[in-house]
């Protein structure tokens, strides 16, 4: 189940009228049952994108969301063929689009099908090509000005990132062909950029005034954007973030392929001195600032690649039509490196069967106002090191609040300042086999026990991802060492106590 069904679901267990709509965005949290949800309200992002999903998983369940979210995608690869074909010749724009189609940020579904920021995407190929039609309309259609604002507004309300192409749009609809410092003024006379930057306002008014109205903890939000603007610390330095690491995903998401055609395509800028070709230009300094003031998001995220994908279309599509002969054909080869990626990055299973074990046997013994507390670690056994979601499927496999890796009574303490809430009922699942301090051991033996079961974790023969992730993960990246497994299905035991804290 994707984050956002997930978040629909539980919005719907609270009651939505209850929460007003609010959604808990911050993962962790967003398990089990809490007694005091209104102290998690996270706004960061805006909620009415929550509401519709809320809305289809209602009627269709997660089959609703998943299909809204397919049909929009599928959406925004036709009209990104359209508004090439309005601006190139048929076989440039075709290509464009179908390296846009097979970019790795487009096939990666598995966990980001529903991705709010992934879809509202959309707005790039919609904007350009409604303003591509302005130019073909009777002066008294409605269309380009009253629809390009609304698309503006209503993939703001989806997600705040579609605000980095407003600039873009405005160059679109202004028809700019190259920049002007006496011209900047020209978008408040012009009638369509007027609607975009009127929608653009009202838009980011709305979301602000969400996050003044849902948001509860101010200072946690505060520290969630100084961390991601790599304010916090952490291994990387800014300036290693954006030149460095930035780069390296722009390639794994946006592809190869796009990128090198839209560097061809820079050699030909002057040859197509097209408003289009001028917005994406814009485009690309605005999504580099962007990276610039919000690193870590760059980083943490996949989904803000998908933005790129439509400029370098164009730049890709500018010097396909110049270079013909061998290009598209070179482009859509080195599609295949991207496509093995995300397979790869697909195969990784949302649910392991050692993570649903796990969750189920947790659930069974505890009810869903419980804390549940654990020296249990993702990435260390019983867990693959592969196995990069087994954190979050636990919790959701068991649909408890879950705390891994708590070793040492001071990590223990820490809990109730985590959890706002003091005397929560809490529930410490141990692992024998792994470490915990002898203190934390002498603490949890004065206290209950409730059960101890030894489950029998299913090990089955590698696939051929496995098997590669598994060389990447023990042979290059060395953490830890590869699991035998014998040709036959198999099973391994893991013991677990539990014992009630409160």
């Amino acid at each position: 189940m994707s984050f956002e069904t997930w978040q629909a679901k539980k919005l719907l267990e609270y009651g939505f009228w209850h929460r007003h709509g609010a959604a808990i965005l911050s993962p962790g949290t967003d398990t089990g049952i809490l007694p005091n949800p209104e102290l998690f309200n996270r706004s960061h992002h805006p909620y009415p994108i929550m509401w519709v999903y809320t809305l289809l998983y209602t009627f269709a369940g997660a089959a609703g969301g998943a299909a809204l979210a397919m049909l929009l995608r599928l959406a925004a690869s036709v009209l990104t063929f359209c508004a090439l074909d309005r601006h190139f010749d048929r076989f440039s724009a075709w290509c464009g689009a179908v390296l846009v189609t097979l970019a790795p940020v487009t096939l990666h579904l598995d966990s980001e099908v529903t991705n709010a920021t992934t879809i509202a995407a959309v707005l790039w190929p919609l904007g350009a090509y409604l303003l591509s039609r302005e130019k073909t309309e009777s002066p008294t259609s409605p269309l380009p000005g009253r629809f390009i604002g609304l698309s503006v507004f209503l993939a703001v309300q989806t997600d705040w990132f579609p605000l980095t192409i407003v600039p873009a749009l405005i160059v679109l609809a202004v028809e700019w062909q190259r920049l002007s410092f006496r011209k900047l003024a020209d978008p408040l006379k012009h009638p369509v950029a007027g609607r975009i930057l009127v929608a653009a306002v009202l838009t980011s008014a709305l979301f602000l005034l969400g996050v003044i109205y849902y948001e509860a903890d101010f200072g946690g939000l505060h520290h969630h954007v100084r961390m991601e603007a790599g304010g916090t610390g952490g291994a990387h330095s800014r300036w290693w973030k954006v030149l460095g690491l930035v780069p390296l995903r722009s390639v794994m998401f946006v592809g190869l392929p796009l990128i090198l055609g839209s560097v061809v395509g820079l050699f030909h800028r002057r040859q197509n001195r097209s408003p289009l070709v001028l917005a994406s230009l814009v485009y690309f300094v605005c999504w580099g600032l962007s990276a610039l003031a919000l690193p870590q998001y760059f980083i943490n995220e996949t989904s803000i690649y998908a933005y790129a994908l439509f400029p370098a279309a164009v730049l890709t599509a500018l010097a396909i039509q110049h270079r013909q002969r061998f290009l598209p054909w070179v482009l859509i080869a080195l599609c295949l490196p991207g496509m093995a990626e995300i397979y790869l990055y697909d195969s990784i299973p949302a649910l392991s069967d050692t993570s649903r074990v796990i969750g189920e046997f947790i659930a069974s013994h505890s009810v869903a106002t419980d804390v549940v507390l654990t020296n249990l670690e993702p990435g260390r056994r019983p867990f693959k090191p592969s196995d990069t979601s087994a954190g979050r499927a636990v919790r959701v496999a068991g649909d408890r609040r879950i705390f891994f890796g708590i070793r040492t009574p001071a990590e223990l303490d820490e809990i109730p300042q985590m959890i706002r809430q003091t005397n929560a009922p809490t529930l410490f699942v141990v692992d024998p086999a792994c470490a915990i301090t002898p203190e934390l051991r002498e603490q949890l033996q004065r206290a209950t026990l409730v059960h101890t079961a030894t489950l029998a974790l299913p090990v089955a023969k590698p696939s051929l991802a496995e098997r590669i992730r598994a060389f990447v993960f023990y042979d290059i990246m060395h953490k830890g060492k590869a699991e035998t497994a014998s040709g036959q299905d198999d099973s391994k035991q893991e013991t677990l106590e539990i014992y009630r804290l409160r």
